[in-house]
């Protein structure tokens, strides 16, 4: 068993073909993949089998959405050994717009007054990635 199949089953997952497969491509990048993305590696799947699989993940807690400045949701993993990093910043590239996961820098805590209710929250940072600073 492979440890993407590992971590679906613990998930409490049935770990079908297209499950394995795209956990296993979305543990393969750093940055955060759009649907598009996604959809482009695997272009005999229908777009409503990666939809459905992406949305399965995120109930799960597998991955997260981070809404950039892109038109576009963008997905990346969770940590499954760290929560605590849940709450975290990700960081826009300026040169080649990919986002990624800052996991050592976590969200500081915000006051609102008590009649609202914080579901998530969400910083952008809006940089250069460490491979674009070396080009």
């Amino acid at each position: 068993m492979n440890s993407s199949e590992h971590i679906l089953l613990n998930s409490k997952l049935r770990p079908t073909a297209m499950r394995i497969l795209i956990f296993s491509f979305l543990r393969k990048h750093r940055q955060a993949l759009t649907i598009t993305d996604i959809e482009s590696k695997f272009q005999k799947v229908s777009r409503s089998t990666v939809l459905r699989t992406i949305k399965t993940f995120e109930k799960k807690g597998l991955i997260h959405a981070i809404s950039d400045d892109s038109k576009y949701l963008k997905y990346a993993l969770n940590d499954p050994n760290q929560p605590e990093h849940q709450n975290h910043l990700h960081l826009n590239c300026l040169s080649c717009n990919h986002t990624y996961c800052m996991y050592n820098y976590t969200l500081p805590q915000i006051s609102i007054p008590p009649r609202y209710h914080v579901k998530t929250t969400q910083i952008l940072v809006k940089g250069i990635c460490d491979i674009c600073q070396i080009k």
